[in-house]
Formats: C-alpha cells, structure tokens, sequence
C-alpha cells in the first residue's frame, strides 16, 4: 500500500535560545515563526489551516522537522514530546546521522533514551551552529503534539513540578479511595463499592494520561499505553452508570433511566473487551464518545433529580458540569481555539479530581440525609408509640367493664345454654336414625351401581372372543365412576370382520343406560339385519336410538359419537365410518394417519335433515400390516402437563406413534394418562376407551 506522509514543517531557524525566550520555558514548535504548519499535498507543500500540531486520529504517519540555531551558552538539550501515546516515534539530528533514536509505545521502555513519563531526547548543539531535528511519529489513537526544547535544569524542574501535582492529585483520589472504602466495611452499602472502583478506575486513567502507567507498569513490548488508556476509559462508564443508579436509588429511578444506564455498561464491557483484542483506533473513538455521552446523562439524571427534590443529585450537576467544562477546553486546545499551556495540558486529570471529590462530598451528604430521616422517623415513632400506648391504656378500662357485663351475659346465656344442650341431645338422637337410614339406602345404591356394572361387563366382549376375532389386540377401558357411558363391539359375519367403539352421552348411570341401548342397537343392525356397510350400520343405529329415546319430536338430544371398522382379510377389503369420533390408521412403517369422519352424533334430530354418514376405504394391498386405534374423546380431552391443558389429538397421535406396538399399548396409554393429569393435580374428566388392533392382509 503507498504511504502517504504529512509532512509538519516547523521553522525554528534565528532562534536564540537565550534571547527570545527564558532556559526551562516550553515552547510548541507552532509558536516558532509565522505560519509554520503545512502538509504534503498532491506533491506540494501547502499552508495548513490550523497552526496547533493536532489531526484528530492518525491514518498515516507524521515527519517533523525543526531547524535550530544555537545562539545559547549551553550545548547538552533535552526534546520533549509530552504525548506517551505514540505507537513508534524516531528522532535523528542532521548534523549528526550517527546518533538517531527509535522507540515508542509498541517498544520496550528500554529503548527510551532517558527515563521519562512520555519521550524526552538527548540532543547536542553545539554553541552558535544551525542544526535540523527530524522527529518521525507513527500513531493510532492520538496525534497532538506538546514538543519543547529544554536545558537539563529545566528539565528537572519540569518533572518535579509534575510529580507535586500528580502526587497532588493522586493523593486526593488515593484518600477519597480509603475513605470510602472505609464506610463500606462499616455500612455495607454497596453505593461505596461502585464508587471506590470508579476512583481506582480514575487512578489508572490519570497514570495512563501521564505516561506513569507505561513508565512504571507495563514496560514492555506491544501498544498497551494505547490499549490500556481505552481499556479503562471503556470500565469507567459502566462503573459510573452503576454508581449513579445506587446513589439515586434503583426503586426512584425511571424504567428509562434504568435502560440507559444498562446500555451505557453493556457498551463499555464490550469495549473495555475489545480495547485488547481490536486494533486501538477502531476502539478509542467510539470509547471516547461513549464517555462524553455518559457524562451529559449524569448530568442531565443529576438535574432531573435535583428538581424533584433529591438534593444530594446537585453534586451530580456541579461535578459533571466541571468535568464536561475541562473536557470543552481540552477539546478546543485539540481544534487550536484555546492556547497550549500547562493548565489546559492538565484539565481533565483536574477536572477528574474535582469531580471525584465532589461525588464524595455527594455520598457523605446523602449518608448524612438518610441518617437524619431516619433519626426524624425513629421520633415519629416514638411520638406515636406513646399515643397507641395512651389509646390502649384507656381501650383496657373501657373493655375491662365490658368484660364485668359481659360475665354477667354469659351467667345467663349458660343458663341458656343447657337448655339448647338438652334440644340439641334430642335432636342428634333423630339425626343419627336419619343417618342409618341414609347408609342402608346408599349401600343399596352401590349395590345396584356394583350390579350394573357387572351387567355392563358382561355385554363387552370378552378376551377370548376378542382373541378369536381380532388376533393382536389391546383395550384400555377406564370408567370415570363405577359404570361407564364408553363400550366396544366386535363381531365376525362371514367374512367381514366389524370393530366399533362408542362414547355416549354423559358418564355414570346415565352414560351405562345409553351404552346398553347403543349396545343392543348395533348388535341388531350387524347380526340381525346383516348389514355390510359401515355407513349403513350407523344409520341403522342412529334410527333405533331416535325411536328408543321417542327423539322424533326433538324433547331430547341424548345420542353418542361412535367409530366403525369393517374388514375382510380374504378380500382385501377395508372400509370405515364414524359419528364425530376419527379413526387412527398406521399402514406399515407409515405414520399415523387420523381418518375424519362424519361431523354429527347418533340419536337426537339433525340440524341437516336428509344427511346420511359416509363410508371411508382405504387401499391395501397384499402384505400390508394395519395397525387401527379406535378411541373415544375421554383422552384427547383430559386436562394435565405441566401447563394444565388438554391433551389434544396432535399429542394423541404421536402417542400411538410412540408406543408402537399394538399388544401392551393399554398399559404403556394408562399409565401415561394418570402422570398426565397428576401433574397438573387434575381428576379424570371423562370415560376412556381406547381399542387398538392389528390387520396382516
């Protein structure tokens, strides 16, 4: 790729050091001569339009050059280039070519000339000669350049004015750090823990901003003064935001605020992430934005707070507002609308400081404010214990002659009392009569429900018949009481081979009653009037129920639902038909087909007169093994799992396709149903009946 350079020329020729400005002051290379900014451009040098070295974020690499006159008495200088962010910077003397310099943020600290917080150079001069400084600057996240020339006394007197406010500075954070931390250990609030972090958070910016924390910490090889500086920055934000809700209060604070402040510390983890493993100018922008950001809604939540009366949430204001008011000055030194001087080199790590301890002075007022309302609230309640106390005082003497009434009441009422004893003796002498009464009558009634059942038993087919007719097959029949309105029916004529299940209206005696004339009605229509049909024998048995239950005038509506089967083995012959109920059909390794049949029940008067049910064939072909589940609705609906719902046929189909084979399919269902419906503490709704058989044609 073709770099290329922009090139600052900075004339510092027929200067006297001496003369024009005072040994140990700091001079930026702009103030040197008139119009000394320019930048290579389409193969010219052209005048720049600002005349303080700053260009934002760096893309490509920066040559400086500075021509010298020594008219000094001193030939041993130091260059300093008060900037500890530099990835790679290179410094070589013209009249020199043997001397040069190399190091920078991506080099070990070994590499730097002199042990210095940022970079400072060697440079000889001797007296009286003119001499040109090639300064070579490669960066990825800063690019503003604080360059002064300076006699070795000056030097020295530069970095111990810097050490006093440093250690200033530091001092402050490191004690409001103590402090708090203190008051944590004794209060156990966790608003002190979120904001010890942000001030140790704060002590690792400002050694970044110095250039200690590369001096001192992270000496070696790689751009951690780049990554690091972001990386704190970045943690910052989320430590701010969290302190801010703790000190607010998370219950008074808006659900808004609340989103805020959360998108505030997701962004900042994810860039304090990302400040290790991106490259530092695609992660120190948007880090920077996020801060300013962060600290205009502090300041806007802190006035918000303040006018509803929070008035600890005006330290917010004041600390933020001198934070945000250092970072404009800063920023318009970086734009050249403000001058280069030591107080706007050092305004946020000021600013960081005041804001820090007035966020301190926040929390010790807000600790002040709650303990006087809780002092305020301990007399409230003091005054108010006294008044119950004078309130109950007299309730005791007003209920102590309630009480002396009151025995007097029950002397009477006592008296009262033995009277009602002697009625209510008498009285549970007919109620216990009455109740032997009601057991003989109700073990008379279980006895003829036990019959009934018995009765009902002996008109389902039995195992061996079902054997015989059917082959493979399996029955799970669960009554919702002792008797039940669901049946099965088989029956061979001739060839064909009829499989039928019913679920009659309701359950109980009821039920058991309808089921014996369903019962009798298809036993007539198949082995008495010899019908083939499946859709025949449903019309047949839809017309004996109309005609048992006299529903020709439409005064009851009592029917059933029912499925029939017909097959013929030899013939390869299979048909079926239905009143409401489906009819469940798996050929070979097939799925599970769920066969519809006609939407109205047997009995009672349909809403479409001359409607008839329909028969459903079904192919089958030499080989085929049929496996067919015939059910009534009693395990669809069944309410259970764990959200309380019904079991639907969806469930009920992959179920059956689940269970697989036709033998133990009973047992494997009854089980199944019981857990469900336990699951949800539910009682069995309905009848189950569920007739599973297999055809090999």
């Amino acid at each position: 790729m073709r770099i290329i350079y922009i090139l600052i020329v900075a004339f510092l020729a027929s200067i006297n050091l001496n003369a024009q400005v005072e040994l140990g002051s700091e001079f930026p290379v702009s103030d040197f001569g008139e119009k000394t900014l320019y930048k290579y451009q389409n193969n010219l040098f052209v005048f720049g339009e600002k005349e303080n070295l700053n260009f934002s974020l760096l893309k490509e690499p920066l040559l400086l050059k500075i021509p010298v006159v020594n008219q000094s008495d001193e030939e041993d200088f130091i260059l300093v280039i008060d900037n500890p962010f530099f990835d790679t910077i290179s410094v070589s003397q013209f009249s020199n070519p043997n001397v040069a310099y190399q190091t920078g943020d991506m080099f070990d600290n070994v590499t730097r000339p002199l042990d210095y917080r940022a970079f400072a150079f060697p440079i000889k001069i001797p007296k009286g000669v003119s001499d040109t400084i090639y300064v070579a600057i490669r960066s990825k996240t800063s690019s503003f350049l604080p360059v002064s020339i300076h006699s070795e006394k000056s030097y020295s007197e530069m970095q111990m004015y810097h050490s006093l406010l440093f250690g200033v500075l530091g001092g402050i954070l490191l004690i409001m750090f103590l402090y708090n931390l203190f008051i944590f250990f004794v209060l156990r609030k966790t608003t002190y823990v979120w904001y010890s972090a942000l001030v140790v958070c704060n002590i690792f910016i400002f050694l970044c901003i110095e250039g200690q924390a590369k001096q001192f910490l992270w000496t070696g090889e790689g751009l951690w003064a780049n990554r690091m500086i972001t990386f704190f920055i970045a943690l910052g934000n989320p430590l701010l935001a969290q302190f801010a809700l703790s000190f607010l209060g998370r219950r008074n604070v808006s659900a808004r605020i609340k989103k805020i402040a959360t998108g505030i510390t997701v962004l900042g983890l994810l860039l304090a992430m990302l400040a290790f493993i991106a490259p530092p100018i695609l992660v120190f922008k948007p880090t920077q934005i996020l801060s300013l950001f962060n600290s205009i809604f502090m300041l806007v939540i802190g006035f918000i707070y303040w006018r509803k009366g929070n008035d600890s949430a005006l330290y917010f204001v004041v600390a933020f507002g001198v934070y945000l008011t250092g970072a404009i000055i800063v920023l318009a030194r970086n734009l050249g609308f403000a001058s280069v001087n030591f107080l706007t080199n050092h305004l946020i790590e000021v600013g960081s400081t005041i804001e820090v301890w007035l966020l301190s002075i926040a929390l010790a007022d807000r600790f002040k404010r709650i303990e006087q309302d809780k002092r305020i609230a301990q007399r409230s309640l003091l005054d108010l214990q006294q008044k119950e106390n004078i309130e109950l005082e007299k309730k005791v003497l007003e209920r102590t002659k309630k009480l002396h009434s009151a025995n007097d009441e029950i002397v009477t009422q006592n008296e009262e009392l033995k009277q009602m004893s002697e009625e209510v003796s008498s009285q549970r002498d007919v109620l216990e009569a009455r109740n032997k009464i009601i057991e003989r009558k109700n073990t008379d009634i279980i006895s003829s429900i036990n019959a009934a059942q018995r009765i009902q038993k002996a008109l389902l087919p039995n195992s061996k018949t079902m054997s015989e007719v059917l082959g493979k097959y399996s029955v799970l029949y669960m009554p919702k009481n002792v008797v039940s309105g669901d049946f099965y029916y088989v029956a061979r004529n001739s060839s064909k081979t009829y499989v039928a299940v019913a679920d009659c209206t309701g359950h109980g005696v009821p039920g058991a009653i309808m089921s014996v004339i369903g019962h009798n009605a298809l036993e007539k229509a198949i082995e008495s009037k010899y019908l083939n049909s499946p859709a025949e024998i449903l019309e047949e048995v839809h017309r004996s129920v109309v005609q048992s239950l006299n529903q020709s005038g439409g005064e009851n509506m009592e029917g059933m639902d029912m499925a029939i089967v017909c097959f013929d083995k030899a013939n390869r012959q299979l048909s079926m038909a239905g009143a409401k109920n489906p009819v469940f059909v798996k050929i070979n390794e097939n799925e599970v087909q769920t066969i519809k049949t006609d939407n109205f029940p047997i009995g009672g008067v349909r809403r479409k007169p001359n409607t008839e049910y329909s028969n459903k064939p079904i192919q089958v072909n030499e080989g085929d093994k049929v496996k067919l589940f015939l059910c009534s609705d009693g395990l669809q609906d069944q309410f259970g799992g764990e959200e309380n719902k019904k079991l639907g046929r969806k469930k009920l189909v992959k179920k059956l396709e689940e269970y697989g084979s036709v033998e133990g399919i009973s047992t494997k269902m009854e089980r199944f149903i019981i857990e469900w419906r336990e699951t949800a503490d539910e009682e069995q709704i309905d009848d189950i009946c569920l007739l599973a058989f297999e055809i090999n044609f």
